[in-house]
């Protein structure tokens, strides 16, 4: 056992790093010196320190998603993300997959050592199931606690299932009740929060590299491509719910998620109808006239979309043989209004199939234009034919999930094919939503 030793160049480079006395040289020599210099500071004995390396402690640390930089100084700030892990570990609580929140409250609250000494140095328990009364209404915190270096509360709010943007919420308001009821001291200015969640289904691999949970990410392309929102007030939708995330972070999200989403549930979808719907309709973009060709079918879903600069035979042929290579058959009805570029294209490429031209047969196609001029409203007009294409095309595949159909004329089936839809959106995200 070394004592008072002093380690030079040779083991680790230009550091030179004294040990305390409960530190082997063996457990020293593989130390880098992060380690090294943490069981120093914290005056960890070789079992903590071993603990500590296994647990993937330095692999841990820093890196969960917090408002910190920008609700707290630039010094404080660098100090609270340095000491907030992701994920904590609670191995010690041998608690199985089936416990409750209370249970893992309950847990924690007796081995209180070990999730001070999970948490880190400078924790000091306060209380758990604290008492918060707002409006004649009670409140309670699972865990709180006081960090001696920040002099701030830590409030700890226990969640066992997968995590809801809700809780970023549940949480800010926590921390402006303590802010006022909370005796004696002060609580920082954005606390310190940490949500120990555990996820029940494993992170699909098209969110690797994302530090925003999987739960966020889905939820704010859904927002976006769902309802007619702009980035900017689906921003400031997240923010009232606690998450800090910018405009562009989201359109980022859009190009990337929507497409994957939109692929997946072209790929998911079943056979469409075979009476296929088409028509076109007038965009300016950047000061000249395209078109936007679309094809639906009886029940209204949308089978594809086309931005083409021409309304001529050409341009319909080349509608005819995007829709044949996606839907792999011909219709068994085709129904369009009277312009003649479709039958001239149709008699070319699909020669058998019954040809129907009436301005009053086509409504089902006019009115799915609808929410397209919605959404050009909102993003005050398209910037070029491709950014129209591609919002289009992700556009277009989510509302099929969650349109309404002309069987839903009551509540209790709406509410029906509504949980459907969400069932259905979390298998193509791979994150459950509630109805």
């Amino acid at each position: 056992m070394a004592r008072g030793a002093t380690l030079g160049p040779s083991a680790f480079g230009s550091a030179a790093i004294r040990t305390p006395t409960s530190l082997l040289w063996g457990t020293v020599a593989g130390l880098g010196v992060r380690s090294a210099r943490q069981a120093i500071a914290f005056g960890w004995s070789r079992n903590v320190l071993v603990h500590q390396i296994e647990s993937r402690l330095f692999h841990r640390q820093g890196k969960a998603v917090t408002n910190f930089g920008r609700s707290l100084p630039a010094p404080q700030s660098e100090l609270v993300q340095a000491l907030v892990k992701d994920p904590y570990s609670f191995d010690f609580l041998a608690l199985g997959p089936e416990m409750s929140e209370r249970q893992l409250e309950r847990g924690l609250f007796e081995h209180i050592r070990a999730l001070i000494l999970e948490l880190g140095k400078g924790f000091a328990f306060v209380g758990s199931q604290y008492h918060l009364e707002v409006a004649g209404q009670d409140y309670y915190i699972d865990l709180l606690f006081y960090h001696l270096r920040l002099r701030c509360f830590v409030v700890i709010d226990l969640k066992i299932e997968e995590f809801k943007p809700e809780f970023a919420g549940k949480m800010n308001f926590y921390l402006s009740v303590g802010h006022r009821q909370v005796e004696g001291l002060r609580l920082g200015g954005a606390g310190m929060v940490r949500y120990l969640s555990r996820m029940s289904t494993p992170r699909d691999p098209l969110y690797a590299g994302y530090r925003y949970p999987a739960e966020i990410i889905s939820y704010a392309v859904w927002l976006y491509f769902r309802f007619p929102l702009s980035l900017r007030m689906v921003e400031e939708m997240l923010a009232a719910r606690g998450i800090s995330v910018t405009y562009e972070t989201i359109r980022q999200w859009g190009l990337k998620f929507g497409r994957a989403f939109a692929n997946r549930i072209r790929r998911r979808a079943p056979c469409r109808g075979d009476k296929w719907h088409l028509d076109e309709v007038v965009l300016t973009i950047a000061g000249q006239k395209h078109w936007l060709w679309r094809a639906v079918d009886q029940e209204g879903f949308v089978l594809d979309v086309l931005v083409q600069s021409r309304r001529d035979k050409k341009a319909a042929k080349r509608l005819f043989c995007k829709l044949l290579k996606k839907q792999g058959r011909a219709p068994r009805v085709l129904i369009t209004d009277k312009l003649r570029s479709y039958a001239a294209a149709k008699r070319e490429i699909m020669p058998s199939v019954e040809h129907r031209q009436h301005k009053g047969l086509n409504n089902r196609a006019e009115n799915s234009h609808q929410p397209t001029r919605r959404r050009e409203q909102i993003m005050k007009r398209f910037k070029s034919p491709q950014q129209a294409q591609r919002f289009l095309s992700t556009h277009d595949q989510i509302a099929n999930v969650f349109s309404r159909r002309r069987n839903q004329d009551t509540a209790a089936k709406f509410r029906a094919a509504r949980s459907q839809a969400f069932t259905a959106w979390a298998e193509v995200t791979g994150v459950a939503m509630a109805a």
